[in-house]
Parts: C-alpha cells; structure tokens; sequence
C-alpha cells in the first residue's frame, strides 16, 4: 500500500516537471500616435490571449494567433484602432519573440 502512494507521489511530480511555462508580458505599441498597452499571455506556440484598454479604461480582451507566420487578431466587438493595427501588433510580438 506505501508502495503505490510512493508511485503516485513519483508520477505526480514527474507530470509537474514536463507541464509547459506560462508566458505572459506587457508590450507598449504605438498606436495612432499614443502609446498603448497590451498584456500577453501565452497559451501554446500559436496562440496568446491578449488585453488592452482605451483611454476611458474600457478593457479589451481577444486573442492572438499565428497563422503561417503572422499573428492574427480574432476577436469580436472590438474598436477599429486595434482591429486596423494588427500589422502594428504584428510587428511588436515578431521583436519579442526574436529577443528570446
């Protein structure tokens, strides 16, 4: 009976080693001549859950995803400065991935 708490105990810390890192990190885009913030988070290789807000401090959730080397925006009910932007958006999450 210890025995197989013992083996359990091993497989559980041995899921937690190989478990993948959450990635997140805040990027400041210009936009429209104002600096904007947007959060990432990173969920798998072709995808991050993203945040911005407006100068009213309205938040903005949608998600980011890689579609043969270009990040995408998908996401409904968003402003038309983040939508007409996405090349600017783009470009910023293309540097912080080359960075590391």
């Amino acid at each position: 009976m210890i025995s197989a708490n013992r083996d359990n105990f091993y497989l559980k810390i041995s899921m937690s080693l190989h478990s993948p890192r959450h990635i997140h990190f805040t990027l400041l885009i210009r936009i429209n001549n104002r600096l904007r913030e947007f959060n990432f988070y990173r969920r798998n290789d072709a995808l991050y859950e993203t945040d911005t807000n407006d100068e009213r401090g309205n938040r903005y959730f949608f998600k980011m995803f890689n579609e043969e080397g270009a990040w995408k925006i998908d996401g409904t009910g968003l402003p038309d400065w983040i939508v007409t932007n996405e090349a600017a958006v783009h470009e910023a999450l293309k540097i912080k991935e080359q960075q590391h």
